[in-house]
């Protein structure tokens, strides 16, 4: 088209489609590129470790899209015993755990366990609730042995998710797996022993786990309605959540 436009038939050129037929071209060939470099990029140069967490736990979201991710996300490392975050302290990130094991607890009682392929502080994001300022934690987290996570600003990771809508998609896919794997281990706590029925922890251990639903939903509505974000759009994904 480049070359027709200019040598028209007509013996001038016209202007006008050529400069239109030279931004889409230029436009295509700038996507083209970030496409195969970013493919590139997550064939020869995203660590092992992280190449065995995208093949076993997020193999749904494409290679490109994974590497994508991982270049917002900061490496963190925790020792067994420290403190990743405080119930009631407030945060805007977003935690992938990429090994180790944690505890996760509600008013000093232990709800669930979480490990390798988990994400902390994602509430809201599985079903669309897209917040991006901070949240108040409705647990404690603390490591059961040394781990390492990959953490994710919540406001840019949004961001990333409104840009590439194919990650998105795969995302929330992944984030709502997530939370019924969560919901499903426990239980597990009860039938491995770690929670003793004899002692009578399993009424505590469901009433802090009631709580924690709580704080969750209230966590979400502070924000939105504090920002006067309850457009139509959110107040369906906030009806999704609850």
């Amino acid at each position: 088209m480049l070359i027709f436009t200019f040598f028209h038939p007509h013996g001038r050129v016209l202007w006008l489609p050529f400069v239109w037929n030279g931004v889409f071209l230029t436009t295509n060939l700038k996507q083209i590129f970030d496409l195969q470099y970013h493919a590139f990029c997550s064939r020869f140069f995203l660590a092992d470790e992280m190449k065995r967490i995208h093949s076993e736990h997020l193999s749904i979201v494409s290679d490109v899209d994974f590497y994508r991710l991982q270049e917002f996300g900061i490496r963190e490392e925790y020792k067994k015993g420290e403190q990743i975050f405080k119930q009631g302290d407030f945060g805007c990130h977003v935690y992938l755990i990429i090994s180790g094991k944690c505890d996760v607890i509600v008013d000093e009682q232990l709800t669930y366990q979480v490990g390798e392929g988990n994400f902390l502080a994602e509430v809201g994001l599985h079903a669309g609730v897209k917040i991006r300022d901070e949240i108040q934690y409705s647990c404690s987290v603390k490591p059961t042995s040394d781990v390492v996570l990959i953490k994710f600003h919540r406001a840019t990771l949004i961001k990333l998710m409104s840009r590439l809508p194919s990650l998105d998609t795969s995302l929330t896919s992944i984030l709502s797996w997530d939370v019924v794997n969560k919901l499903k281990t426990q239980r597990q706590l009860i039938t491995k022993g770690v929670i003793d029925n004899e002692k009578l922890s399993v009424s505590s251990w469901h009433r802090a786990r009631h709580n924690q639903n709580k704080d969750r939903y209230k966590n979400l509505l502070t924000p939105l309605v504090r920002g006067n974000l309850l457009a139509s759009k959110t107040k369906i994904a906030i009806s999704n959540y609850r």
